[in-house]
């Protein structure tokens, strides 16, 4: 009996140290830059709206099935200011309806990267993307993929911008991204594989991007500008080795790789094999 009661003992001990362990190495992450909150759960990924400001990596795969995803960074708790690291890891299941920002993040002022989505349902009414809905001029979204799935509006007040990706891109979009979630508005607006709406003051490449989602937009509206990687560009760009597969069908300005240029595009070893259903200005590359 005393040797039952030795073993027993054996047993707490060793719970309790693993216990404490864990809670110290837990209490060990201070969501700073260089030991950031490591999230595992769908609850933790939520709760980052508890504190936009902190710094966040994914350390598992998460399924946010039967979840309804708040977008972090939104009117509600402000715009996403910290950073998120993907980290090789991918997020299943992201399920969104949402207004003005609908998205993974909904605004964001931070950096977000390495972030991969699979099976994605999002639906917002004026900006609209899988991983970030709209990258301010202070944010940053690095090499980020959405497998499949789909990104959708019906619009709202104002004119949309929807991407695959991201909505509205004002700041910085580097690395490599690609989209195969399908893309879909019935409201004037911008709309594209990878980006909706481009308009940053800094001259921008994007390399190794593809699209194989396809893309209907625009209903019967004028103002529709659509594209398989970026809807409509207001600011210079340069894309690099890229394409897209995915199929097209938009009422106005629409192109293989850009809906519509206001400024300089530059495009070198890139392609464009989606067909393009168009009623009025439409081109292999560029609308």
């Amino acid at each position: 009996m005393k040797g039952m009661h030795k073993i027993i003992s054996i047993i707490c001990a060793c719970v309790l140290f693993l216990n404490a362990f864990t809670a110290a190495a837990f209490a060990s992450e201070t969501g700073t830059e260089e030991n950031p909150y490591i999230i595992t759960t769908a609850k933790e990924l939520q709760n980052i709206n508890n504190n936009v400001s902190a710094h966040y990596k994914l350390g598992a795969n998460i399924n946010l099935a039967d979840e309804e995803f708040t977008p972090i960074g939104n009117v509600d708790t402000g715009s996403f200011t910290g950073s998120f690291d993907g980290n090789g890891y991918t997020v299943y299941n992201l399920d969104v309806y949402s207004g003005k920002y609908a998205g993974l993040f909904g605004s964001n002022e931070g950096v977000v990267k390495n972030v991969v989505l699979e099976n994605v349902s999002v639906y917002g009414t004026r900006y609209i993307g899988g991983v970030v809905a709209y990258n301010t001029s202070l944010g940053t979204v690095e090499s980020c993929k959405v497998v499949s799935g789909i990104v959708e509006t019906d619009g709202g007040v104002n004119s949309v911008s929807i991407g695959g990706v991201c909505g509205v891109n004002e700041g910085v979009l580097s690395g490599s991204f690609s989209n195969g979630a399908d893309v879909k508005s019935s409201a004037s607006g911008n709309a594209g594989g990878i980006c909706g709406y481009w308009n940053t003051a800094l001259t921008e490449e994007l390399k190794n991007v593809y699209n194989t989602g396809n893309i209907t937009a625009g209903g019967s509206s004028a103002d529709s500008y659509s594209g398989g990687l970026i809807g409509y560009v207001e600011s210079t760009v340069n894309i690099n080795g890229s394409y897209n597969t995915g199929n097209i069908t938009s009422s106005r300005y629409t192109g293989g790789l850009v809906g519509y240029a206001e400024s300089t595009v530059n495009i070198n070893g890139s392609y464009n094999t989606g067909n393009i259903t168009d009623s009025y200005m439409s081109g292999g590359l560029v609308g």
